[in-house]
């Protein structure tokens, strides 16, 4: 049996330590995983003909209801008070009962993640199923991990995947990359590929750039590699500290793949891979402090190489987070 591996960078989800609140959704909370045939009579469209689990109604999609979503999830996140946000859950949790899409997907969220509320898996699955049956893409991805996964709902990696590609080709980068990575670890790199092109362009994500540089690199795609393509990617990742990237452009400088060894180019890149903060504590900081014992540059050199060191940390700051993409997402908030 194959082993799901989802490690990738993006915006964490706030994190808080109140006492846990109970939602009181008995018919949610039953503890029963969710057979997946409830949810596949229509998987590929996503049709409101299945069975509805909870008794969940029709949402108004009004931009009044979705203002009181996004005024409540900020009392949820902000630093108010303890009354405030339980409050603001119990609010949350009457949007989603009303069927907002964006609501069902983030009490999903909050159960899965232990967010304010008492983790529990198969509630958190039955919520996902419904804001994805209504049509919300964060909610069909949760949901689609949790099948993957068996997280609160019966393991089904065909039916789980199928819904992560769906949000690839719609551009969802969470989903593209997530997608990307299960078939990645299945050796299936053509379908790799097709779904980290959905982080592609507008969605951009230096995850999905960076792994399909590494299986050009590989040969996984053709014998025909563009190195200048592959660099142009991983510098893209590099920027915002992606540290698989800037270790990959080392070891290009490094070995001279794609053009010939660099010594200068090597220090540059294991030297700001030294000050990752994404690489603290990891392998890729071992890495990086291995490869600086064993360069050698004269005094002169190593000062060029700070000097430019310094001039690149001054021009990109922005540093993406790591997190982990088993854990349940909600859309990007704003102002929050």
């Amino acid at each position: 049996m194959r082993k799901f591996v989802l490690s990738a960078i993006l915006l964490s989800f706030p994190l808080a330590s109140l006492a846990a609140i109970d939602i009181p959704d008995p018919s949610g909370r039953s503890g029963t995983p969710m057979k997946t045939s409830d949810f596949e009579e229509k998987l590929t469209f996503l049709k409101d003909k299945t069975k509805d689990q909870i008794g969940f109604k029709e949402a108004n999609s009004s931009a009044k209801t979705y203002r009181e979503y996004v005024d409540t999830r900020s009392v949820i996140e902000g630093g108010g008070s303890e009354s405030d946000k339980r409050i603001a859950v119990k609010a949350m949790y009457a949007l989603a009962k009303r069927g907002l899409p964006s609501a069902l997907n983030y009490i999903g969220v909050m159960l899965s993640n232990g967010y304010l509320v008492e983790r529990d898996d198969p509630a958190a699955a039955k919520y996902f199923y419904e804001g994805a049956k209504r049509g919300d893409l964060h909610a069909k991805h949760n949901y689609g991990v949790s099948l993957i996964l068996g997280r609160g709902a019966i393991k089904n990696e065909k039916s789980g995947v199928l819904l992560l590609e769906q949000n690839a080709a719609k551009r969802l980068p969470y989903s593209a990359v997530a997608c990307g990575i299960f078939y990645e670890n299945r050796k299936e790199w053509g379908n790799a590929i097709k779904c980290y092109q959905g982080a592609f362009g507008f969605s951009e994500h230096p995850i999905a750039r960076t792994r399909v540089a590494m299986m050009q690199i590989r040969g996984r795609v053709s014998n025909q590699k563009n190195f200048a393509e592959i660099k142009v990617s991983l510098n893209q990742a590099a920027k915002v500290w992606w540290p698989e990237a800037q270790w990959t452009l080392a070891d290009m400088a490094r070995y001279g793949i794609g053009s010939k060894p660099d010594p200068f180019q090597t220090a540059f890149w294991l030297r700001i891979l030294a000050q990752n903060p994404n690489a603290k504590n990891t392998e890729f900081a071992k890495r990086a402090e291995v490869g600086l014992g064993e360069l050698y540059l004269t005094k002169e050199a190593s000062d060029a190489v700070n000097e430019s060191v310094g001039i690149w940390l001054n021009g990109n700051q922005t540093v993406m987070p790591v997190i982990d993409y088993t854990r349940a997402v909600a859309e990007p908030s704003s102002g929050v």
